[in-house]
């Protein structure tokens, strides 16, 4: 295949592409499980954010959304999310990181794409600057 980009092959399309059947079951047995639409995103999130439980409670909700990567406090007063995982759940974690748990008062998010890596196994409060 010309592409980098890992994809899904089902028989029926692999025959349409001249593809024997082994070689269309190899292809989606090497890529079950890895969604095409994984990104990654780092937040840089502004505001009473620091000593109201942002990190603890971001690492639960991206844990809910099955999101993997870290979330850390910043010497400035902000905090720090590197997030990946499905492109739909990535995105809920940073909409719910504009607001984040009760007591926070979030007053801006920056947000930067980045290549998504697939480096993270969990989600972790990283406890260092």
């Amino acid at each position: 295949m010309p592409s980098n980009r890992v994809s899904f092959i089902d028989a029926p399309v692999a025959k349409r592409r001249g593809m024997n059947a082994r070689y269309s079951s190899l292809v989606t047995g090497l890529t079950m499980g890895i969604p095409m639409d994984n990104i990654r995103v780092r937040l840089i999130i502004e505001g009473r954010v620091q000593g109201v439980w942002f990190r603890e409670s971001t690492r639960k909700q991206a844990e809910h959304l099955g999101v993997h990567g870290w979330v850390r406090n910043r010497r400035e007063g902000a905090v720090e999310v590197v997030a990946e995982g499905p492109e739909e759940s990535v995105r809920k974690l940073v909409e719910w990181c504009h607001h984040g748990p009760p007591s926070a008062r979030v007053s801006r998010v920056r947000e930067t794409a980045e290549a998504f890596q697939g480096e993270f196994i969990s989600f972790d409060v990283v406890y260092s600057y």
